[in-house]
């Protein structure tokens, strides 16, 4: 079954209107309202153009019921391998590495499978999107004094400044992912599966 909530978010994302899925997709625009609404589930054909037009995987656009049967071993794992993302604060890397161990070894079931991809693809990004900001933060130093009136931020300042924001969205991202895996609830979808 199509999840309406799953079509909106990604959607929106991709900055369409509910016009512009339909052209995109070949979908009737009454078909779009009525997945959007729940009032239809929708065929596999629908899935696969809105997929395709969404730039997403079917099972991306699915709902998935697999995530309210989670154990509470299961919990303790998943909470395992998303907390283990805060050796980032004291290992540079350390979110990459100690999260891929953990998912390695108690990969076994496939909830653990789904969601600790999903909390490794979003360090993959974060890291990589973090060494790019890092490398660009000199540069933003100029502009960022001129916003404030003065020299707050020196050359030494700038990047360190930006490692503690980057860090702290990171930590956020963390703490949201663990009460989604509290709640039983899937990692958001905004965080794309790239593994």
């Amino acid at each position: 079954m199509i999840s309406k909530n799953k079509v909106k978010e990604y959607r929106k994302l991709r900055g369409f209107t509910q016009e512009m899925l339909s052209s995109e997709s070949g979908i009737s625009l009454r078909t779009v309202q009525r997945i959007e609404k729940g009032t239809t589930q929708g065929s596999p054909h629908t899935l696969q153009s809105l997929s395709k037009a969404l730039g997403v995987l079917n099972q991306d656009l699915l709902l998935k019921e697999e995530s309210t049967k989670l154990t509470k071993e299961e919990l303790t794992k998943l909470k395992a391998i998303n907390f283990s993302v805060f050796c980032v604060i004291i290992i540079p890397l350390g979110n990459l590495i100690f999260p891929s161990i953990l998912y390695w070894k108690y990969n076994l079931t496939k909830s653990i499978n789904l969601m600790g991809r999903k909390i490794i693809s979003f360090q993959i990004i974060w890291t990589f999107s973090s060494l790019f900001m890092l490398l660009i933060s000199p540069f933003l130093r100029h502009p960022m004094n001129s916003l404030f009136g003065n020299e707050i931020f020196t050359a030494a300042k700038m990047p360190l400044l930006m490692y503690v924001v980057l860090v702290a969205f990171n930590v956020l991202i963390t703490i949201k992912t663990a009460s989604t895996i509290n709640r039983k609830e899937n990692i958001p979808s905004f965080i794309p599966n790239i593994l």
